[in-house]
């Protein structure tokens, strides 16, 4: 059973290169599911520390819009990852991935085929829109889910630990954020918007307009 919940959890691929074709095609996209997600202890950075980011990002010749694709998931299907103009991966430990997990609680159920037994399985509510993790939802399904998903990505398949491999399909051109030990929030954040924005801005320097992203 275990098994077969984990692969279920990729069934859901075709869906989100569906929306990878609306987003190349400029269509309207279907309604988010943000307002389930909570901010808890948010941190607030100084703008005026990014003002020379600013003005090289107002120099720059910027695509129509931006789609920022953001997820637990994203790096298992060649197809949709070859479609990413920019790769970022954040590695996180168990401990703190899990706590994340804890403090979201809440989940939109997307597939509406399978609402009834979803209903059956994940303490799903009585509408059948969103559920809430059983116990041992983490450790027996998501965290074995999301090594398998991320292991072709890294040298010797460890996801902890390894460094990318760049001789993977999944691996090359990832930009890989990795917090330090010990350093506070603000530090982290401030530095994976440095990164960030370095690598936005010289993809769209180093691109002609018509590869820039939609």
């Amino acid at each position: 059973m275990i098994s077969r919940l984990i692969l279920k959890r990729f069934r859901s691929i075709p869906y989100m290169e569906s929306r990878i074709g609306m987003i190349q095609e400029e269509q309207p996209l279907p309604t988010t599911h943000d307002n389930l997600n909570t901010a808890v202890d948010p941190i607030e950075l100084n703008t005026e520390k990014y003002a020379d980011w600013i003005e090289r990002i107002a120099a720059l010749k910027l695509p129509k819009r931006f789609i920022i694709l953001d997820g637990f998931l994203l790096y298992w299907d060649q197809h949709c990852v070859e479609n990413y103009d920019l790769k970022f991966f954040v590695r996180e430990s168990y401990e703190v991935l899990k706590e994340r997990r804890r403090i979201r609680q809440t989940y939109h159920t997307a597939d509406r085929a399978n609402r009834h037994m979803l209903r059956i399985l994940f303490f799903v509510s009585p509408d059948g829109m969103t559920w809430k993790d059983p116990p041992g939802y983490w450790d027996q399904i998501i965290w074995p889910a999301y090594l398998l998903a991320h292991r072709h990505m890294f040298k010797e398949g460890a996801v902890e630990t390894a460094a990318l491999d760049r001789d993977s399909w999944a691996g090359k051109d990832v930009v890989l954020l990795e917090p330090s030990k010990g350093d506070p929030g603000e530090k982290t954040i401030s530095q994976f918007l440095e990164t960030t924005l370095k690598a936005i801005c010289d993809h769209l320097q180093n691109s002609p307009p018509s590869s820039q992203p939609a």
